[in-house]
C-alpha cells in the first residue's frame, strides 16, 4: 500500500478521477462496489486538496446506472 506522502505525490488530474469513477461504477454487486468505493475515497482524499467525495460518489453511481440499466 502507498503511504500518504506517496499518494499525494501522484498528481492526479480530473481524467484520473474520471477513470477511477468509471471503473468503480462498472462493479455490478452493490455491496462490493460500496466497499471498494469507501476505501478508494479514503485514499483519494490525500491526492488533491479539492477532491470532492460527494461529486466523485455521484459520478460512480451515474456510471453504474448507465452500465446496468435494463
Amino acid at each position: 500500500m502507498l503511504s500518504k506522502q506517496e499518494i499525494a505525490s501522484l498528481n492526479f488530474t480530473r481524467r484520473h478521477f474520471e477513470f477511477i469513477a468509471c471503473t468503480l461504477g462498472e462493479i455490478e454487486d452493490n455491496e462490493s462496489r460500496e466497499s471498494v468505493l469507501a476505501d478508494t475515497c479514503i485514499r483519494l482524499r490525500d491526492t488533491h486538496p479539492r477532491f470532492d467525495e460527494k461529486r466523485f460518489r455521484a459520478r460512480v453511481n451515474e456510471v453504474h446506472l448507465q452500465c446496468w440499466k435494463d
